[in-house]
């Protein structure tokens, strides 16, 4: 499930719900893959807010064809009604070493596993390592630190 508070569900299983229009914002740098361009996601829901309260010239609203779409933050992919998520704008974590690491490419990665349904990656810049939380697919499944390196050793 995505979505957000200003607009509600936005996509199930990366399927946009078909009363949600999504754009994409072009990004400077940005990469096509497979001929699919990426972009910050843009969003037109008919539920979502129209401003923030006593802040109608917030930045986060914009208009595309006489439109007001939400700018969620996200770096995603869009190709017909289906949308994925790549990473956050502005999100990216530089570590003590100087090194700049996207904590969703690594989340995705870890999140293929049959044996993951969820995970979260954080950093801080003061330190060389990042810090995962991990949720198992299978309610009552538990993991040692061995079986969960294996698991993600790439």
């Amino acid at each position: 499930m995505y979505g957000c508070r200003e607009c509600g569900n936005i996509a199930k299983n990366g399927i946009i719900h078909s009363t949600v229009d999504v754009k994409l914002l072009p990004i400077e740098n940005s990469q096509i893959f497979d001929g699919i361009k990426q972009g910050e996601i843009c969003v037109h829901s008919p539920i979502m807010i129209q401003n923030y309260w006593n802040n109608e010239n917030n930045s986060s609203f914009i208009k595309i064809d006489g439109k007001s779409y939400y700018k969620t933050g996200d770096i995603g992919q869009l190709e017909g009604k289906t949308i994925k998520i790549l990473d956050r704008s502005g999100m990216m974590i530089r570590n003590s070493m100087g090194e700049w690491i996207s904590p969703v490419k690594i989340e995705n990665i870890i999140e293929q596993l049959k044996e993951i349904s969820s995970a979260f990656v954080m950093g801080h810049s003061n330190y060389s390592y990042l810090i995962a939380i991990i949720c198992p697919s299978q309610f009552g499944l538990t993991l040692n630190d061995i079986e969960m390196l294996q698991l993600i050793r790439f």
